[in-house]
């Protein structure tokens, strides 16, 4: 029988997004180790925890971003997700978002400023269990994307590619005329 077991969060204090994040990688991903690579926590029979260790979470929540955004399709899942507190549809829209990113605030410089420096062991005292392991690449991550299309029968790979716009003016929907309009 299948049973779901509930593991480790790798969104701070956010365990709904990190089981969303893991469900969409398991709907979209056919490759276990592919979708393992993507996801980084603390990870040790010696992790206890304690203050110091939010910084090692931090740094997975941090890397499992990272990891996010070499597949687009998740990338864009995890700036649209609604669990996501940090999502542009919390903070007025993606300017207001994109700015506070890269602009005079600079959290974008801001957080790799923090990953480099503790990825260089500058918080002696926080160590991340497994943090060596790279990010995977975006072509394992293609090939693991066409073997689930591949293999699974019918459900989300039924529906890609998506259809044309031609094929969806013609579908018989009481809608149908707002497609039509947008062509």
């Amino acid at each position: 029988t299948a049973q779901i077991n509930l593991g480790p969060t790798f969104i701070v204090f956010n365990p709904s997004l990190s089981a969303a994040i893991t469900a969409f990688l398991e709907v979209h991903l056919g490759s276990d180790d592919v979708k393992n690579r993507m996801l980084y926590f603390p990870t040790s029979q010696k992790f206890v925890h304690s203050p110091i260790n939010f910084f090692a979470m931090f740094y997975g929540q941090f890397k499992t971003i990272e990891a996010l955004g070499k597949y687009p399709p998740a990338a864009m899942f995890y700036l649209n997700s609604r669990t996501n507190m940090d999502s542009p549809q919390h903070h007025y829209g993606i300017l207001p978002f994109l700015w506070s990113a890269f602009g005079p605030l600079g959290i974008k410089k801001d957080g790799d400023l923090f990953a480099k420096k503790y990825a260089n062991g500058g918080y002696a005292d926080a160590k991340f269990f497994g943090c060596n392991r790279p990010l995977p690449g975006t072509w394992s991550i293609i090939k693991a994307r066409r073997k689930q299309a591949n293999s699974a029968k019918g459900g989300i790979s039924a529906t890609y590619p998506p259809p044309t716009t031609e094929a969806m003016a013609n579908r018989s929907s009481p809608f149908k005329w707002i497609v039509a309009l947008s062509v």
